[in-house]
């Protein structure tokens, strides 16, 4: 009485259960990348279209990650991020939490702005890209 619909129908129809689980599986790695490829701004997109095709993805760009607990990091963040697109170089800048640590050996030039908290604490939206990197092997990433 307890069990869920599925579970009822992975007993009772093995085979279907295992299409539908395959199809859900799909549906949602189809959504991810189109929800991806929609937050992208146009340059973002070419390049990731052109990492597809297996093409070199070339141009000046700076990934910018910021922790920040009260929006002084985010804001100077903003800041830099705005003189460097006056520069002309393109930049992202983006809380380090946002950012895919293991994506981290794509990136050319990565620039971390860290405020602290408390008595020196990291801010909340940098401490599971921290765990992250204390994680990983030595040679895990290549910086």
């Amino acid at each position: 009485e307890s069990e869920n619909r599925f579970r009822q129908l992975q007993r009772q129809h093995k085979e279907r259960a295992e299409e539908l689980q395959g199809s859900l599986e799909d549906w949602i790695v189809g959504r991810h990348d189109k929800l991806l490829r929609q937050s992208m701004d146009d340059l973002e997109l070419l390049d990731f279209l052109k990492e597809q095709l297996g093409e070199d993805v070339s141009g000046d760009k700076i990934l910018l990650l910021y922790g920040s607990e009260t929006g002084n990091a985010a804001e100077f963040a903003q800041i830099v991020s705005a003189d460097l697109q006056k520069r002309g170089i393109r930049v992202k800048a983006m809380a380090c939490d946002d950012y895919d640590a293991n994506d981290l050996y794509k990136e050319k030039t990565v620039i971390f702005l860290m405020a602290t908290c408390g008595q020196g604490e990291l801010p909340g939206n940098c401490k599971d890209m921290y765990q992250s990197l204390l994680n990983m092997e030595p040679g895990d990433i290549d910086l």
